[in-house]
């Protein structure tokens, strides 16, 4: 709030019973707030009896006595006021002292000062109180009056003023004054009057030169206080800054220097003080820094800029920058002041800089570009032209210079577009010119070139001349073209790739929009057996087999169709402009017929057939990544199914994300395998004697959610997954662990034997036979102990390949065994080369042997044809005691079923070793 008025403007209260020419307090009230009562009656009479004097020139000179008296008065308060404040430079103090001051010196009953915080006053003092109200409103009262008036008001009777607030509790009068800081309203001063005492505007007229004195006081103050927080800001910026603040005289002597300073050249702060500033700078320097100081210390005004070696304290040099600032008039400071910062390593730089420019400058002269200058009036032609443009383009400099060239050479489909940027940089000429476009040659050849121009002006500013450089750049825009075209296709068919494809695949859906009855077709392909040709054959053939299916299927294909390949065997069809899935169905029939017929790789013929998932879409109902994971839902179905192709639907989809949600269970248990992979042990049984030989191990899933689960339940998802590698691990090694155990407690002339199965993956792992290795040592069981099974259907889809581990397995002296022998496609030709040890018939031929003649005589033709190449025969899943005793009349070695036990925990399986239950169920006690 701002804006003082004099206190004789109209908004001055004047007492209402006042009388103009008479008595100021008025003839109804003869008492003065600081005289005695009836004085004017007694020197009347004593007039009136004694005088002789004329009653007039009595009355002026008691007038005149009035008023000396009274301005004694008042010059008293304003000196104790003035006296009072003279050594405070606290506002607050100073309102204090000025309130006591008034109090004592003129005696008006109640004072009080308040300052100005926002909307409310503040109350600092008062006298005469009972009690403090120590905030008050700015707009209520006598306080909101001297707000909207901006100057002091006089409230000569507050019980008959319309303005006042009320009759306030033995309060007659009320003066309030506004306290000013320059312009600025920052307080008030009020003054009450009680008992009918009553404020005149004398009183008023004190207040305001009190006022006065104090609006002094208090800029004074609240100067003092700015300045105390400016030095404080200063001094915090000053000790924190990071650049160096050094206070010196005239001759150089150190007065302060901020902490900075042990940081930047490791002298602590109170080091420097008193010495010298210039005995440490470099001898190179010293005469020039000197000159700088001197042009301060004569021209206050300069602040300049020098760049000097300043010595550390472990003697070596480090380069400052400097700002100099003549502060030697200013109060509070006294002193020049540098202001300097490390630019050590600024300087570094330019050293290499330099040394780089001169190493480098003949090797840019060398650069293979044209350089040209041509003049401002007309640009099209050229004032120099450097020789490289006739190696560019064929024309030579006095060619390009005199006929116009430049826009002829323009290809035409950059000419509007150059011509355009070219017009802009005429018309401006503040920024550079930098365009990347075509030009013919004289050949016709296209050259892709880069032009950087500037318009360099005289010192006036005035234009002199267009200066450019021509930059080749057909390499490098070729080499670009082939790495775009590289990014977005496949390296090894030249078939686009996922990225290209899925653009394209938007792009088609786009077009779906404007046709609301057409959509599109995504035919996901994957080979079937790749990876055993890959394997078998090696790399090299199956990237030949690759690129050959990649030209039988572009064969199946219209122009306007797509064909991607995103990795591996997966290749990806699109199909636009489709009303149904008919089309998309011919196209995979052909495809499979494609791929049906022989390949002829190195003098082989091999056969890559395939399965095709197909899906269709639009953009309103599929996005890309939709209907690429519906194709490749789809053609996982047609696998599981055994090829061909297959359309999505959305149970497929559940299937799949029922797939992804047992692989993700699957992942999570194999991380604590204990918890929820059990192993159980099922014990095989000696035919011919009955005693337990051996137990087989087999996995089960105890799943939190699904309960207890087969190896059916899961197994074919690890296997598609890979995860059938840690699980087989686990079991191989918990198996041989348990089996040592189980020696050791019960012993027996030929020790336990412990059978793992192996699956297909397995397999082909390359560090199965290291794995086997180690869980035999960690367990310390013997080879021979072990025996590994694999199912005759691994045996023969693996071929040689698995003989060849399966080899370096019996080197290590295990035991192998071939499971669910005689189901299926079986090739005997592999007994006679494969080290197996062990033969395990399927239920399948052990089941009704006792009625079934024909499973009867192959059972019989099995054992006999085992014992006869030396290999031991077990009969699998034996349930009935008709089943075992047919088996024991054939010489089966051994047994395992349901007749004698199901599977077990280990706690259960220990306590059939640890038995003496009879092995034949039924001779076993009820």
């Amino acid at each position: 709030m701002s804006g003082r008025k004099d206190c004789n403007l109209e908004p001055l209260k004047s007492d209402p019973n006042s009388q103009p020419n008479g008595d100021p307090h008025g003839e109804e009230n003869p008492t003065h707030a600081n005289g005695a009562p009836g004085e004017d009656d007694r020197w009347l009479r004593e007039f009136g009896e004694n005088s002789t004097e004329p009653m007039k020139a009595v009355t002026e000179r008691k007038e005149a006595e009035e008023r000396i008296r009274s301005q004694s008065r008042e010059l008293a308060l304003l000196h104790r006021v003035r006296s009072a404040v003279v050594p405070e430079l606290e506002v607050p103090g100073v309102l204090s002292r000025v309130v006591e001051a008034i109090a004592e010196t003129y005696g008006y009953t109640r004072l009080s000062a308040y300052l100005l915080e926002g909307e409310e006053l503040v109350l600092q003092h008062q006298v005469g109180y009972h009690e403090v109200i120590g905030r008050t409103s700015l707009t209520e009262g006598v306080f909101g009056r001297a707000v909207s008036t901006g100057g002091p008001v006089l409230v000569g009777d507050v019980n008959t003023d319309p303005g006042s607030l009320g009759a306030m509790e033995d309060v007659t009068s009320e003066i309030c004054v506004p306290l000013f800081d320059g312009g600025e309203t920052v307080g008030f001063l009020s003054a009450q009057s009680m008992g009918g005492v009553k404020l005149t505007h004398n009183d008023l007229r004190v207040l305001v030169a009190v006022c006065e004195l104090v609006g002094v006081a208090v800029s004074r103050a609240r100067l003092y206080a700015r300045l105390r927080f400016s030095e404080g800001r200063y001094r915090a910026l000053t000790q924190n800054s990071s650049d160096l603040v050094t206070l010196m005289e005239a001759t150089g002597i150190v007065r302060y220097q901020s902490p900075a300073i042990e940081r930047m050249l490791g002298y602590f702060s109170e080091e420097l003080i008193g010495k010298n500033a210039f005995d440490y700078v470099h001898p190179d320097d010293l005469q020039r820094i000197q000159m700088a100081f001197a042009e301060v210390v004569k021209d206050p005004g300069r602040v300049p800029l020098a760049e000097y070696r300043f010595r550390h304290k472990d003697g070596t040099w480090r380069w400052l920058e400097s700002v100099g600032t003549n502060l030697i008039e200013e109060p509070g400071v006294g002193a020049y002041v540098v202001n300097s910062r490390d630019i050590t390593r600024r300087k570094e730089a330019e050293e290499r800089l330099t040394e780089a420019e001169e190493r480098y400058r003949t090797l840019v002269e060398q650069i293979p570009a044209v350089t040209y200058i041509d003049p401002v009036d007309a640009p099209d032609t050229s004032l120099y032209t450097s020789p490289q443009i006739e190696r560019m383009l064929g024309y030579t400099p006095e060619e390009w210079q005199t006929q116009r060239l430049w826009p002829e050479c323009l290809h035409p489909g950059d000419r509007e577009r150059i011509l355009a940027a070219d017009a802009r940089f005429e018309a401006g000429g503040e920024e550079s010119f930098s365009e990347e476009y075509r030009l013919l040659a004289r050949d016709g050849s296209v050259v892709w070139v880069r032009e950087e121009a500037v318009l360099l002006k005289d010192e006036d500013g005035e234009p002199l001349y267009w200066q450019g450089v021509f930059y080749d750049l057909t390499e490098r825009k070729a080499l670009e073209e082939r790495l775009e075209h590289r990014a977005l296709h496949d390296y090894l068919t030249d078939l686009p790739n996922r990225q290209l494809f899925v653009d394209r695949l938007r792009q088609a859906l786009d077009r779906t929009r404007r046709r609301t009855d057409r959509k599109v077709a995504v035919l996901f392909t994957d080979l079937d057996e790749f990876k055993i040709i890959n394997d078998s054959l090696g790399h090299e053939a199956g990237d030949l087999l690759l690129t050959l299916v990649a030209q039988r299927l572009e064969r199946c294909l219209r122009p306007e169709d797509s064909l991607a390949r995103f990795g591996g065997d997966e290749f990806v069809v699109l199909i636009e402009d489709v009303e149904g899935p008919e089309v998309a169905v011919r196209v995979a029939g052909r495809i499979i017929e494609e791929l049906a017929r022989p390949f002829h790789l190195e003098d082989r013929e091999l056969f890559a057939s395939s399965s095709i998932g197909i899906s269709l879409g639009d953009a309103r109902t599929k996005t890309p990544e939709d209907l690429l994971r519906d194709a490749d839902t789809a053609m996982y179905r047609a696998k599981e199914e055994g090829g061909t192709y297959r359309v999505f639907d959305p149970d497929m989809y559940e299937r799949a994300r029922g797939r992804l949600e047992l692989e993700g269970d699957l992942r999570r248990t194999l991380e604590a395998p204990q918890e929820q992979l059990p192993v159980f042990y099922q014990p095989m049984v000696s035919i011919p004697n009955g005693a337990i030989v051996g137990m087989e191990a087999l996995l089960r899933w105890a799943h939190p959610e699904r309960g207890l689960l087969a190896p059916s339940g899961f197994i074919s998802e690890a296997e598609r997954t890979g995860l059938i590698v840690p699980m087989g691990r686990w079991v191989l090694n918990e198996a041989c662990r348990r089996a040592k155990e189980w020696q050791e407690r019960h012993p027996r002339d030929v020790p336990l034997a412990i059978a793992v199965n192996l699956s297909a993956r397995q397999l082909r792992y390359p560090e199965l036979v290291g794995e086997v290795e180690d869980a035999l040592g960690q367990a310390a069981l013997d080879p021979g102990s072990l025996t590994l099974e694999i199912t005759e259907s691994v045996l023969v889809e693996e071929g040689e390949s698995s003989a060849v581990t399966l080899r370096r397995l019996k080197e290590l002296g295990v035991r192998l065994a071939i499971d669910d022998f005689g189901v299926g496609y079986s090739s005997l030709s592999y007994l006679g080369y494969l080290p197996v040890d062990q033969l395990k018939l399927d239920r399948v031929l052990v089941g009704n042997l006792a009625t079934d003649h024909k499973n009867l005589a192959i059972v019989r033709a099995v054992v006999d044809l085992g014992h006869v190449l030396g290999i031991e025969v077990v009969a699998e899943g034996v349930e009935t005691h008709e089943e075992f005793e047919e088996l024991r009349k054939l010489g089966c070695d051994v047994g395992q079923g349901s007749y004698w036990w199901g599977p077990r925990l280990p706690g259960e399986a220990e306590k059939l070793l640890a038995s003496n239950l009879d092995p034949l169920p039924d001779r076993r006690p009820g």
